[in-house]
């Protein structure tokens, strides 16, 4: 199944078009890419591109490729977090680019692999290799905030402190 699903979080490259808002003035970038573990996921420090500004640090890790909305106002991202019980998690993170605002939502995924951004609805798969679940999210804005918007900074290439809700 993943096949069907290039690129997907175990093999992208950042020159994969999924990656550049439609208009192709700003993009999402990673960094250098490990494995989670033995056979997992990829994942890196993520870091918003945009044209006539400097680059920006999003969160650290994030994994997979990105799924931009239409106007290329917001573009969802799989964000990776270390939890006291279940090991590494990842959510769904949608960044607002005329704010410069991350915003992290509470649902979590084994692997996510987001296919589609359209209005407040985000469409994926979870697991696209093992046991594959298809989702697709209720609107985003009727999820729980995990973590409350980070406003990225635009001289710093070091993440902000995220304020837990």
């Amino acid at each position: 199944m993943a096949s069907s699903l290039q690129p997907d979080p175990w093999c992208f490259g950042n020159d994969a078009q999924r990656f550049f808002s439609l208009n192709q003035e700003q993009a999402l970038e990673y960094g250098t890419l490990n494995e989670f573990g033995q056979g997992g996921p990829v994942g890196g420090s993520c870091y918003w591109v945009a044209k006539n500004k400097p680059r920006i640090l999003v969160h650290d890790p994030c994994g997979g490729p990105p799924a931009w909305e239409l106007m290329g106002l917001k573009v969802a991202l799989p964000v990776w977090e270390q939890h006291w019980l279940h090991g590494t998690i990842a959510r769904v993170g949608v960044l607002n680019t005329v704010t410069a605002q991350l915003t992290i939502f509470a649902p979590w995924f084994r692997v996510p692999h987001l296919l589609e951004f359209k209005g407040l609805y985000v469409k994926g798969v979870d697991s696209p290799v093992y046991n594959a679940k298809g989702f697709i999210d209720r609107a985003i804005n009727t999820h729980k905030v995990c973590h409350f918007a980070k406003t990225l900074n635009y001289r710093a290439t070091t993440p902000i402190s995220v304020a837990r809700a």
